[in-house]
Parts: C-alpha cells; structure tokens; sequence
C-alpha cells in the first residue's frame, strides 16, 4: 500500500548509482517529506497507536534509504567531473 509506495524509486536511485545517471529526485523536498514522517511518527508515539508507529518507521526508512542513496550518487557524479 502506500507504505510502500517509495520502493521503485529506491530501485530507480540504486540503478542511476550504478550506471553513474543524473537524477531528476529533490533531496530537499525529500528531506522535507521524512521530516513530516517524522513528525507523525512522535504523534503517534503520544497517542500509542502501534499501526501508524509502524508505518511512519517503514515509510521514514524508506524516504532516508532514497536520501542516502541520492547522496551518494551526486557524490559520485560530481567527483567524476572534477
């Protein structure tokens, strides 16, 4: 389901890392969106409610994996330009 939903573009980051392709995702706005996972994620922490507690950790994993993975590659493509 929507938990989810971030799994292809964690495969699409790993591809475009290992085929050194530019990226067309938005660290920014990504780090926004976690940081509203996040935000979530205490909410549901104050009103103990185990199903969004478990979603928000998934989803705030999945977005960080893509952040990462991101880093990483723009990492790379601006050391092989210099």
């Amino acid at each position: 389901s929507l938990v989810f939903a971030q799994s292809p573009q964690i495969m699409k980051s790993y591809k475009n890392i290992s085929a050194g392709k530019d990226s067309a995702v938005s660290i920014t706005a990504l780090s926004v969106s976690s940081f509203s996972i996040f935000l979530w994620f205490v909410y549901a922490i104050m009103v103990s409610d185990t199903l969004i507690i478990v979603s928000t950790v998934i989803s705030f994993s999945s977005m960080i994996s893509i952040i990462i993975l991101e880093s990483i590659g723009k990492r790379r493509r601006g050391l092989k330009a210099a």
